[in-house]
């Protein structure tokens, strides 16, 4: 998944994130009904695609929300529990749509970009990670407490 998105590269991932979204712990839709999901901008940011989107639900005001998404390549993913959807490429070929925070690779990515300041343009916005001293090292492990985000520990 590139920085840009095909429409229908677009739409199916509009199709299957609702359903997704719905079953994390950080959604709150306080009753209301998904009614539709819209990207708005698919940022990418080293081995990271940072995806802005917007929920409309049946009653109420729509939301907007960041999702750290990857792509990962192989036969199995590495995290069964972080896959979102099963790409099949046109060469027959199969790849997985990843929460990025179960893909070690784009979580340090991350972190690499908040330690470098690095800048990324999407097709309506730009992302600008940054940090204050003190950042630290290690390798990225998900953070299983009981709350309400989603978090990633490193070290």
């Amino acid at each position: 998944m590139g920085g840009r998105v095909h429409s229908a590269e677009r739409s199916a991932l509009e199709m299957v994130l609702p359903a997704w979204i719905e079953g994390r712990r950080w959604f709150a839709a306080r009753g209301r009904e998904v009614s539709s999901l819209r990207i708005l901008d698919l940022i990418p940011l080293d081995a990271l695609r940072v995806a802005l989107v917007e929920i409309q639900f049946s009653q109420g005001e729509p939301e907007q929300f960041v999702i750290p998404l990857s792509v990962e390549t192989g036969e199995k993913p590495a995290a069964a529990a972080g896959v979102i959807a099963v790409l099949r490429r046109p060469d027959g070929t199969q790849a997985f749509l990843m929460d990025a925070l179960f893909d070690p690779p784009a979580s340090a990515s991350l972190l690499e970009a908040m330690r470098t300041g690095t800048r990324s343009r999407g097709a309506v916005g730009q992302l600008s990670a940054s940090s204050r001293p003190g950042l630290p090292t290690g390798e990225p492990r998900l953070y299983r407490q009981e709350h309400h985000a989603a978090s990633v520990q490193y070290g």
